[in-house]
């Protein structure tokens, strides 16, 4: 597997999570990198820590590539089994979700084999990216490839900025004051200050209490 027709080259990521490939600075397969980083992220969720350690990046090369980790006596055989596939100490490893979703371990408890996801194909592009990505400075020729499912650094802005618009468009709405006829030629004096309204038991209790009479004034 590669993008556009090349293998990757680019070293990105956590070190602890980097496949062994990387290390050495090679060029790489995608998939199968990320799929070895989905299980050191698995190992990190079930042990709370990470299969592979290194005081520095010699230390944590070194363990990276001698494939080798303790899996705890508490995890079950087929959840060990399914980090093996993830994590295996061959240098041939799985390359895509195909290969590792039959596990045992992923489809506990399913009636049906789990099959990953597969986007629904369509071919209407969004006006809100597009505006943005012409904004960036990108031409509409370009853009208008992403519908032709061209796999290039055009078709990855666009499905990074289409994962991050927003859920609602909002539009801002301009909106002039308005003033009363009778405020407009005269102001207020502090005596004719507007209190307030409350309701009749309110202005009930505003009023003093004759404590003689037991009566309010």
């Amino acid at each position: 597997m590669s993008f556009n027709g090349h293998p990757l080259s680019t070293f990105c990521g956590r070190p602890v999570y980097t496949a062994p490939e990387l290390f050495p600075g090679q060029k790489y397969d995608g998939p199968a990198a990320d799929i070895w980083s989905l299980g050191v992220l698995l190992y990190r969720m079930l042990t709370n820590t990470v299969p592979f350690k290194g005081m520095n990046w010699g230390q944590l090369q070194k363990k990276v590539l001698s494939g080798e980790y303790i899996v705890p006596f508490y995890l079950s055989f087929k959840v060990e089994n399914f980090l093996k596939k993830l994590l295996p100490f061959n240098p041939r490893r799985e390359k895509n979700l195909k290969d590792i979703m039959p596990a045992p371990w992923v489809n506990m408890g399913q009636e049906e084999e789990i099959k990953p996801y597969v986007e629904s194909p369509s071919d209407v592009i969004d006006p809100w990216v597009i505006q943005e990505m012409l904004n960036l400075g990108f031409h509409w020729e370009n853009i208008e490839d992403t519908s032709k499912k061209t796999y290039n650094n055009v078709m990855a802005t666009y499905r990074i900025l289409n994962t991050e618009k927003p859920e609602v468009q909002c539009h801002a709405v301009q909106v002039k004051p308005f003033h009363l006829p009778e405020l407009q030629s005269r102001s207020l004096s502090p005596a004719q200050e507007v209190q307030p309204e409350c309701s009749g038991f309110q202005q009930a209790e505003q009023q003093p209490m004759d404590h003689e009479s037991g009566e309010k004034a």
